[in-house]
């Protein structure tokens, strides 16, 4: 979103940015170290699984979109049933994002497709 403050302010390669933006990017820029923290101890599969799901969900709005995905295994005790474009638009490069992000996840986990692993 940086950068896209940055285009719509026409700012060249070899320019100084305002203070504001300079503020933006430090503060953005100091927060990066943290992620390296960041750990979600997860355990995806059980160990008599009947199958597994890989649920893919993502968004847009007029500034980003994004994808995420969750990959649930069921065992047998629990059995649960810069261009301007459009919302539409960045509704379908949301979804794209969805699809390859699911589409790698299956492959790495290739070993358990057999296993019944559903799309």
């Amino acid at each position: 979103m940086i950068m896209q403050r940055l285009w719509i302010e026409q700012c060249s390669w070899d320019e100084e940015v305002s203070q504001e933006m300079q503020q933006l990017w430090l503060s953005f820029a100091n927060t990066l170290p943290l992620l390296n923290r960041l750990q979600v101890p997860r355990w995806i599969f059980t160990n008599d699984p009947v199958f597994h799901e890989i649920h893919v969900f993502s968004d847009a709005s007029e500034r980003v979109y994004g994808a995420y995905l969750y990959i649930r295994s069921v065992d047998k005790s629990r059995v649960e049933s810069i261009k301007p474009t459009t919302i539409p638009g960045l509704e379908l490069l949301a979804a794209l994002l969805a699809v390859t992000l699911c589409t790698k996840v299956l492959s790495s986990l290739s070993s358990f497709a057999d296993s019944g692993v559903t799309q």
